[in-house]
């Protein structure tokens, strides 16, 4: 039973630790700053999805595009 996780580039971020921080405090989705996995990681995020059920992932999507914007 392994966790599934997807690391994303996220267009125009360049402090994956602040992004991360800012995502946990006002929408309230934990993820990984992809800075946590070296220099080549800066500008993404982790998301692991594995152990979510579908109405989690489904809130968890609608957070994001609240936060992004759409």
């Amino acid at each position: 039973a392994g966790g599934l996780f997807a690391f994303v580039r996220v267009a125009g971020c360049e402090h994956s630790t602040r992004l991360s921080n800012d995502l946990l405090e006002q929408a309230h989705v934990v993820t990984i700053p992809g800075a946590a996995f070296g220099r080549s990681g800066e500008g993404f995020l982790r998301l692991s999805y594995g152990y979510a059920d579908q109405a989690d992932l489904a809130e968890a999507i609608s957070r994001l595009r609240r936060f992004f914007g759409e």
